[in-house]
């Protein structure tokens, strides 16, 4: 295995391509955690990321955050590819799903 921790690389490409085009003979682990292309594992920093990542999504998209207190659950997908997009892929999806209901209180 690449990453012996578990952690998935979020951008398995990106990392081939940095390798390849820089002809690096540093270990993938090291190359993936200098772009940050890690996945964010688990831990207190990392729930700290992702609450504030929530957060964030439901203040700069008040409208689709009213919608899903109000019981539309399929709006949730727009709050949670938010999330997503400012990790840069680096957040686990329904991990991501789950923390939006729990702020939401869903």
């Amino acid at each position: 295995m690449l990453v012996p921790d578990a952690r998935l690389v979020t951008s398995a490409k990106r990392l081939l391509k940095y390798m390849v085009e820089q002809q690096s003979a540093a270990s993938p682990e090291v190359v993936a955690k200098e772009q940050g292309l890690l996945a964010l594992g688990d831990g207190d920093s990392t729930n700290d990321v992702l609450q504030s990542l929530c957060q964030e999504a439901i203040t700069s998209l008040p409208v689709e955050a009213k919608a899903v207190r109000e019981g539309n659950e399929r709006v949730l997908n727009k709050l949670v590819g938010f999330v997503i997009k400012k990790s840069r892929g680096r957040v686990d999806a329904q991990t991501t799903r789950d923390r939006l209901k729990e702020l939401l209180s869903l």
